[in-house]
C-alpha cells in the first residue's frame, strides 16, 4: 500500500514538472491596426508562440472570429492539429483563407497564421488565437477593422446662423465625431459626444444625424450653435473625427473672433500629433 502511494506521488510530481516546463505562451499576436479598403488584396494574422517539448505531440492551433462588440471568442473558423493538415471550419471563410500559406519553417509553427485573400468589411471583427496542448494553453485577441476613409469631410462656419457644422460623407464603419469648444467665455466640452445626453446641457440646439448613401456608406453630421454675444475673446471650435481601432483620425479647428469671423484649419500627419496636443492644453 505504501509503495502504491509513493508511486502515485512520484507520478503526480512528474506531471506537475511537465506542466511547469511546458507552458505555452503566445509571444506576439500580429493583427494590423485597421486596413483601409482597396489598399491591399491580402492580410496576414499571425500568432507566434513558445512551447515546451512536452506540448508538441498534442499541439492544436485554433482561430475564432466574433462580429461586433459581443463578448466571448465567437465561433471557431480555423483549426490546425499539428499532426494533420489545417482546415477551415467556418463556411463563411472557405473562400477567404489560404491554407497553403506557411508562416514558419518550424514544423510546429508552420500553419499558425491566417492569410486572408479577400479584403472587405466582411472580415471586420474580433479575432482570437488559441494555442493549446494536453498540458497548457494560451490565448490572445485583437480587433481587425476594414474601413473606408470619408470621401469628404467639412467643418463649416455659418456666421449668420451662429453655428458650426461638422460633416463626414461616405465613411465606414460608423466613426466617432466629437465637437469641442475651448474659450474663456464658453464652456469647454471635454470629450464631447453628440450621442451623450449628459453633454447636451452645454450645447443646446445641437443636432446630429447618421444616414446611408447610395453605396451603403455612412453620412454623419453634427452641429453646434453658439451665441455671438458670448464671444468676448478668441474661442476655439474643434471638430474631431476618428474610427475606433484604426489610425484614421482627423481634426479641424477654427479660431472664432469677437467679430464672429473665423477661419477653418485641418490638421494631418505630424501637425495632427503636435498641434492637437496644443489645442487641448
Amino acid at each position: 500500500m505504501f509503495l502504491k502511494m509513493r508511486i502515485l506521488e512520484i507520478l503526480v510530481f512528474i506531471q506537475f514538472c511537465l506542466f511547469v516546463s511546458a507552458k505555452i505562451k503566445i509571444k506576439n499576436l500580429k493583427i494590423p491596426d485597421g486596413i483601409e479598403y482597396n489598399t491591399t488584396d491580402e492580410v496576414i494574422l499571425d500568432c507566434d508562440y513558445s512551447l515546451g517539448e512536452e506540448d508538441k505531440d498534442t499541439l492544436v492551433i485554433k482561430w475564432f472570429f466574433q462580429e461586433g462588440n459581443i463578448p466571448g471568442d465567437g465561433r471557431m473558423i480555423y483549426q490546425w492539429i499539428v499532426s494533420r493538415k489545417p482546415q477551415i471550419v467556418a463556411k463563411r471563410f472557405k473562400s477567404l483563407i489560404d491554407l497553403s500559406y506557411n508562416a514558419s519553417e518550424d514544423p510546429f509553427k508552420k500553419h499558425r497564421a491566417l492569410k486572408i485573400n479577400k479584403i472587405s468589411s466582411e472580415i471586420t471583427g474580433n479575432y482570437t488565437c488559441v494555442v493549446s496542448s494536453m498540458i497548457s494553453e494560451d490565448r490572445k485577441s485583437k480587433k481587425l477593422v476594414v474601413y473606408r476613409k470619408a470621401e469628404n469631410v467639412e467643418f463649416i462656419h455659418l456666421a449668420d446662423s451662429e453655428m458650426y457644422i461638422c460633416a463626414a460623407y461616405g465613411v465606414y464603419p460608423e466613426p466617432v465625431m466629437n465637437i469641442f469648444v475651448k474659450g474663456s467665455n464658453l464652456t469647454r466640452i471635454e470629450d464631447y459626444d453628440d450621442n451623450d445626453d449628459n453633454n447636451r446641457e452645454s450645447s443646446e440646439g445641437d443636432d446630429d444625424a447618421i444616414g446611408y448613401n447610395h453605396d451603403g456608406l455612412l453620412n454623419v453630421t453634427s452641429s453646434y450653435k453658439y451665441l455671438k454675444t458670448e464671444i468676448k475673446n478668441q474661442t476655439q471650435f474643434i471638430c474631431e473625427l476618428w474610427i475606433p481601432d484604426t489610425d484614421y483620425h482627423l481634426i479641424f479647428y477654427s479660431h472664432l473672433l469677437p467679430d464672429n469671423s473665423g477661419v477653418i484649419h485641418r490638421l494631418s500627419g505630424l501637425a495632427l500629433i503636435g498641434l492637437s496636443l496644443a489645442l487641448f492644453i
